[in-house]
């Protein structure tokens, strides 16, 4: 049965997959009394809904409950690393991809990165990337966010920078035992020089006592291959079409 947790811990024991991850590392930071962001789990399964975005980690023993569930929370989009469990729920695929983890035994390589980054620059930058497949947040949703979950160290940003403009970044979740990485980006006009790569070289050597994860395209796995990592699990982005169901199941 599905039920609100009391607290983080809770859901420590999905801190074993990049979803996972994510959801812990947000409960670490958010704890558990924000409006905006709720906290669930069950027996195999744990949930996270900030605003319309559901995250979920796990097996979950009763998909037909799952499925109402989300129905009634309001979310429009749910992400998932289980394709048995995306199959049962049913909804529209919108987007899948490799989940990966870098090998461990590959040695991180020296790159002297900016850290901290001004979240202002990071945000514009990010902006300058923007495609029809790379939305990026308004800046206040942004900068609250981040900045939030930074100072409760339970995420982070590094950034490369050329005098006063920064031309790299790249931010990660950061739970107990592991980091997803995310947000990664390079100015447009500085791209094949390898200065993304350089940036993905140098991070580990922040994370020594912890697994990297990152979730991407198809289309780049063979590049992130190169860097020292490998599929681990596949990471499913589904649209429910549900999207004038209250919220008051959820109170």
């Amino acid at each position: 049965m599905i039920h609100l947790i009391q607290g983080p811990q809770e859901l420590a024991q999905w801190d074993n997959s990049p979803l996972g991850c994510r959801i812990f590392s947000m409960a670490l930071g958010y704890e558990t009394k924000m409006p905006f962001l709720h906290f669930w789990r069950e027996k195999s399964g744990c949930i996270s809904l900030m605003d319309d975005v559901m995250t979920l980690a796990g097996d979950f023993e009763d998909s037909l409950e799952l499925r109402e569930f989300i129905h009634f929370s309001g979310a429009k989009t749910v992400f998932c690393e289980n394709s048995s469990l995306s199959k049962k729920l049913g909804f529209l695929v919108s987007d899948q991809g490799p989940e990966m983890i870098r090998n461990s035994e590959r040695p991180s390589t020296s790159w002297n990165l900016s850290h901290p980054i001004s979240l202002k620059k990071m945000h514009a930058l990010l902006k300058a990337c923007e495609t029809p497949f790379f939305s990026v947040p308004d800046f206040e949703p942004f900068y609250l966010d981040l900045n939030h979950r930074i100072r409760h160290q339970t995420a982070d940003a590094w950034g490369i920078m050329d005098h006063d403009d920064l031309i790299a970044c790249l931010a990660a979740c950061i739970s107990p035992k592991n980091a997803l990485l995310f947000s990664g980006a390079v100015r447009p006009n500085r791209r094949q020089h390898g200065i993304f790569s350089a940036m993905m070289e140098a991070i580990p050597a922040y994370f020594p006592e912890r697994n990297l994860f990152l979730c991407c395209e198809n289309s780049l796995c063979s590049y992130y291959q190169a860097l020292g990592y490998h599929i681990c699990g596949q990471w499913i982005e589904m649209k429910t079409l549900s999207q004038n169901i209250t919220k008051e199941i959820l109170s």
